[in-house]
């Protein structure tokens, strides 16, 4: 359903859920738009493991302190 709605002009996919957007993009599913925040250390790491293998990934912030986390792990 992604790839049909790219190819129907959509700019890109959102999910909800980190591991919706890891399975996309094992699929070649991008850009992916990831709507929900991620608080956790463990899903953290991992948005930004993803963030480095897929420059069009977007982890939505909800919160300063969010995007600081984000950010640490990011460039930490």
């Amino acid at each position: 359903i992604a790839r049909l709605q790219l190819q129907s002009g959509s700019v890109g996919i959102c999910t909800a859920k980190l591991g919706e957007a890891e399975a996309l993009f094992a699929q070649g599913v991008e850009p992916i738009c990831m709507t929900t925040a991620n608080w956790s250390p463990r899903k953290i790491r991992r948005a930004m493991q993803m963030r480095k293998r897929n420059a069009r990934f977007i982890q939505a912030v909800d919160e300063e302190a969010n995007a600081r986390q984000l950010s640490d792990a990011f460039f930490g």
